[in-house]
C-alpha cells in the first residue's frame, strides 16, 4: 500500500465520520488533502521533480481535474439533494487516483449507497402508501468509503 492510498483511506475515514456525527464535509479536510496530492512523490512522476513547468504542468492538470469534476458532480448532487461536500469528496478521488481509477474506486460505494436507498424506501414507504415517519437521510462519504476499501488496500490484479 502506497503513501498515496494511506492518505486517501484516511480523508476518506476521516469524512465518514465527519458525514456521520455531522452531517456535513468540512471545506477545510477536502482543501487540505487536495493541497496533499500536488505534493505526493508517488501521485506525481519522480521524473517531473527535475523540471517546474511539468511540475506546474502536471498540477494544474491535477486541479483542472479537480474543478471539472466537482461543477458535473455537483449538478448530479444537487438533483439528488446530495450536499456540495459529497460532491467535493467524489471530485477530489477522480482527481488523485485519474478518471479510470477513481471510478473504479466510486462505484461500488454509489452502488451501496443505491442498495441503501432502495431499502430505506421500502422499509418507510411500503408498498406505495405514504411514509408514517421520515425516511433517514445518507451519508453518501460511508458508503464511498466501504467502497474503495477493497481498490485500495488490495493490490492490482
Amino acid at each position: 500500500m502506497t503513501v498515496s492510498q494511506l492518505l486517501l483511506l484516511q480523508c476518506l475515514t476521516i469524512a465518514a465520520g465527519y458525514d456521520l456525527r455531522e452531517r456535513r464535509i468540512p471545506h477545510m479536510l477536502i482543501y487540505t488533502y487536495l493541497c496533499f496530492g500536488l505534493f505526493l512523490p508517488d501521485r506525481i512522476d519522480a521524473s517531473l521533480w527535475t523540471c517546474s513547468s511539468s511540475f506546474l504542468r502536471t498540477s494544474l492538470f491535477y486541479l483542472l481535474t479537480y474543478l471539472l469534476s466537482f461543477v458535473m458532480l455537483r449538478i448530479l448532487t444537487a438533483l439528488t439533494h446530495a450536499g456540495g461536500g459529497d460532491a467535493r469528496l467524489m471530485a477530489l478521488i477522480l482527481s488523485w487516483c485519474g478518471a479510470e481509477k477513481g471510478c473504479q474506486l466510486l462505484l461500488p460505494g454509489l452502488a451501496f449507497a443505491l442498495l441503501y436507498l432502495l431499502w430505506i424506501r421500502r422499509a418507510f414507504h411500503g408498498h406505495g402508501g405514504r411514509p408514517s415517519i421520515s425516511s433517514p437521510g445518507l451519508p453518501l462519504a460511508l458508503p464511498l468509503l466501504l467502497g474503495a476499501i477493497p481498490g485500495l488496500i488490495l493490490p492490482p490484479v
